[in-house]
């Protein structure tokens, strides 16, 4: 199996029936996994029904977290720490430290803490808040301002910022790869040999530097100004890459949309996993890499698998899923990691 160690499929309470198939066991549903986010022993996954927490030592659902005082709404797109803080983001508000506060910004508070498709921090410690229409939300301690199209920013639509330093901020738009850098604004497409399109993620791996991930584009390599593509085409079907995360050796890890998980070392794709038709042909939708190294994928069908350093166990499949999902904290503990 290429090292890649299939979970589950989780939900336990929309559970139509078991089966087991070789070693790995699967709960049937329509999940869909948007975002990951590990924290101590408890796998966060953000979904179209809230946020599931999954414990990674007992392989279990050990509580979910719906729209309510402290979550704002159950379509989850983004979850990510900060200094000891959750900080999970929906279509319809912001919310911080769910599970303990109830905390949350929406609409009526500012039009920039609704629809959060990102949430990022820069070297000051201001937070980056990418909406889907409604530009960058810029959060430095009660104040709360917005860059848009109106300020050069390509798009409205913002998918990831990063913050190099005070000088210097890039944006992932639906429009392309843009900056605010040596105070202008500079746009990175067909003379930067970035295709135009939706700009869905980008991993910073150096000063001025990114792998870029392009929606029906595949990925490319950024280097300040000029960019190569990654060649997946042979890879992936079309191409289309639907997540990207950094491996613990620097390596780029990749999850196809309608399929396939890959390896990018040393100029050379590897597919992992093979002869795992789930794994081959599941509609990706996330990818996160945990602060142990362990990487995790999960899919607009409710699938989730983990590639860690050794695989699991036959007897950690063949087990329990709790059928009592009521909300609860999760048993691993919380210490946060700052992504």
């Amino acid at each position: 199996m290429t090292g890649i160690a299939r979970i589950a499929t989780f939900f336990c309470l929309l559970v139509a029936g078991v089966s087991a198939r070789g070693q790995w066991v699967h709960l049937d549903n329509n999940a869909d996994i948007r975002a990951l986010h590990q924290i101590g022993d408890t796998l966060w996954m953000g979904t179209n029904g809230g946020v599931v927490l999954f414990d990674l030592l007992d392989n279990e659902i050990v509580g979910k977290i719906s729209a309510g005082p402290s979550l704002p709404g159950n379509s989850v797109r983004v979850i990510q720490t900060h200094e000891g803080h959750v900080y999970v983001g929906t279509d319809v508000g912001l919310a911080i430290d769910p599970l303990d506060t109830v905390l949350a910004s929406t609409k009526s508070d500012d039009v920039v803490f609704s629809d959060v498709r990102s949430i990022s921090w820069g070297v000051g410690g201001s937070m980056y808040v990418g909406t889907h229409g409604h530009g960058v939300g810029v959060v430095e301690g009660e104040v709360v301002r917005r860059i848009t199209r109106a300020d050069s920013l390509l798009s409205d639509i913002v998918f990831a910022v990063a913050e190099i330093d005070t000088g210097r901020v890039y944006y992932a738009t639906s429009q392309g790869l843009c900056a605010y850098r040596d105070g202008a604004w500079v746009g990175f497409q067909a003379g930067a040999g970035l295709p135009r399109g939706q700009v869905r993620q980008m991993i910073e791996v150096g000063e001025d530097r990114f792998y870029v991930l392009i929606e029906g584009q595949g990925v490319y390599r950024f280097n300040h100004n000029r960019s190569v593509s990654l060649q997946a085409d042979d890879v992936f079907s079309n191409g289309d890459v639907a997540a990207i995360t950094l491996g613990p050796d620097g390596s780029l890890w990749a999850a196809g949309r309608f399929g396939r998980i890959a390896r990018y070392r040393g100029d050379v794709w590897t597919v992992q996993a093979s002869d795992d038709a789930d794994v081959e042909h599941a509609r990706w939708r996330s990818a996160h890499t945990g602060p142990e190294g362990h990487i995790f994928f999960g899919s607009a069908d409710g699938l989730l698998v983990a590639v860690r350093k050794a695989a699991f166990a036959r007897s950690s499949f063949r087990r329990r899923c709790r059928r009592d999902t009521s909300d609860r904290s999760p048993k691993g503990p919380m210490a946060a990691h700052t992504s």
